[in-house]
Formats: structure tokens, C-alpha cells, sequence
């Protein structure tokens, strides 16, 4: 038996000598390409977070958009405009790339248009229409904070113990607002990871993992983003083809005219 370990320990050398070599050669390439990990503390935390927040005036871009359901999966192209007052548009592209689906929020309304089948629907700026039209339970404003990953602008928010991951080059803490919790984990520069949401009752919402990030002009957006609704089953992944920040967008795109002859989607 104690030849048997003998024998077996140049194995075991090996296997840990390069078993370490990973690790280092993990943590150098973390180094190399995000500069030596630093923990944080709550306040620079604060401070980057609400200066990113702060710095994204507007959002504009084209995304493939992919809605995989309990039954079914959709595949979606999308042009999206977004500003930081909460003004959203959204036009579903058909197959020869002319919009066929509208989705227009300004400070007073919400209209979702088709203009295949001639029908709309209309509510106050905090009518929850993707839940309407696929089921999603998202609010206008959980879209816009997911895409303009705006979850710390609350001036009154509470931020939980930080823990750091230092292989990974990560920091985790939870924050808390007047609704509900949520646990994040952002990188070594600051940039989001991912969030999970929750309900002020405790249940989740919905988490978003950011990936793909990519120089935009001045900052760093994430290309890829991917959102899980545990509860309903559902996960929803956006990929950017194209994006622009803080490009100009006239007030014109956030104002929607139905046509005289639409027919209203009761609900």
C-alpha cells in the first residue's frame, strides 16, 4: 500500500504543480487585461455606479431578440431607442426588415401598435404591456433599467457587506430600495455581471447576466444580455448588432399616432 502512494506521487505533483499553473496563469490574465484586482469599498462603489448611471444619456441600437417560453421560442429583430427620462420605442422588424410592431412610451403614455393586424393598445405611462402582448411580467421601466442596466440611480438605496472574489475579479453586495432587494455582482472596472431582482415580499422577479462587453463610443456596454423569469419559465436573450449611446434622438420618435381606423385591443 505505502509503495502503491510512493509510486503515485510524481503523478500527484504533477497534477497539482499544473492544477496551480492555472490558477496563475488565470490570474495573470485577469491582471493583463483588467489591471490588478482591487478590493473596493461602498462608497468608490457607489460613486462609479451612480457616474455610469449618470454618463448614459441615450440608447439606440438594433438587437436580435429571442423569447424562449415553456412551449415555444420567438425570434425577434428589434430597433430600440431609449432615453435616460424614460421615453422608449420599439419597432419589431418583419422579414423584409420594415417594422410591423410599435411600442412607443413617452411621460404620459404607452401605445403598443400592430400594424398587421390593424389594432393597438393604449394606457398610462405604466401600463404593463409586454405582459399584455407575450406574457412577460416586466414593467416599462424594468426593461429600461435592465437594457440601461439603470439599478442604482435611487438616491435612497442601502448597500449590504461586500464580498470580493479575487481569482474571478469580482465584488457581490445586495442592495435595497423602497422595491424591494436586489444581489449584484460587477467586475473589476465597475461594469454589472449580473442582478438579481426581487419583490419587496421576498419572491424573485427576474436576474439579468451582462456579458460581451464592448467599447461604445466613451464606455463599456455589454453586447449580450440575458434574462431569466424563474417563476414563469421564460428566459429572454438580447444580442446587439448594433448600438450607439448618447446619440441625439429627436422627442418626434416618442410620440405615436395611431391610425384613425385601428381597432383598440380590449384587455
Amino acid at each position: 500500500m505505502i509503495k502503491q502512494v510512493v509510486h503515485q506521487l510524481p503523478l500527484l505533483i504533477i497534477i497539482v504543480f499544473i492544477w496551480s499553473g492555472l490558477i496563475g496563469c488565470a490570474t495573470t490574465l485577469f491582471r493583463e487585461k483588467y489591471g490588478p484586482f482591487v478590493e473596493k469599498d461602498s462608497a468608490q462603489i457607489r460613486e462609479q455606479l451612480k457616474l455610469r448611471t449618470l454618463k448614459l444619456e441615450t440608447i439606440s441600437g438594433l438587437a436580435k431578440i429571442t423569447i424562449k417560453g415553456p412551449h415555444d421560442t420567438r425570434n425577434i429583430t428589434e430597433i430600440i431607442l431609449i432615453d435616460k427620462n424614460g421615453n422608449m420605442r420599439f419597432e419589431s422588424l418583419n422579414p423584409f426588415g420594415q417594422p410591423s410592431v410599435f411600442i412607443v412610451r413617452n411621460e404620459s403614455q404607452v401605445i403598443m401598435y400592430d400594424s398587421i393586424k390593424n389594432r393597438y393598445i393604449k394606457g398610462g405611462n405604466d401600463l404593463n404591456v409586454l405582459s399584455i402582448s407575450t406574457g412577460i411580467n416586466m414593467s416599462m421601466d424594468d426593461i429600461r433599467r435592465v437594457i440601461a442596466q439603470d439599478f442604482f440611480s435611487s438616491p435612497d438605496y442601502s448597500m449590504g457587506p461586500l464580498t470580493h472574489n479575487r481569482e474571478k475579479g469580482e465584488s457581490g453586495f445586495t442592495i435595497s430600495d423602497t422595491m424591494g432587494r436586489k444581489e449584484v455582482i460587477i467586475d473589476n472596472r465597475y461594469l454589472p455581471l449580473s442582478v438579481y431582482v426581487y419583490k419587496k415580499n421576498g419572491v424573485i422577479a427576474y436576474n439579468v447576466s451582462y456579458d460581451s462587453y464592448r467599447p461604445v463610443g466613451e464606455a463599456l456596454f455589454p453586447t449580450v444580455m440575458n434574462v431569466e423569469f424563474p417563476r414563469q419559465n421564460i428566459r429572454v436573450t438580447i444580442k446587439f448588432e448594433e448600438i450607439f449611446l448618447n446619440e441625439k434622438i429627436g422627442k418626434d420618435k416618442f410620440i405615436f399616432r395611431i391610425p384613425a381606423e385601428a381597432i383598440p385591443i380590449q384587455f
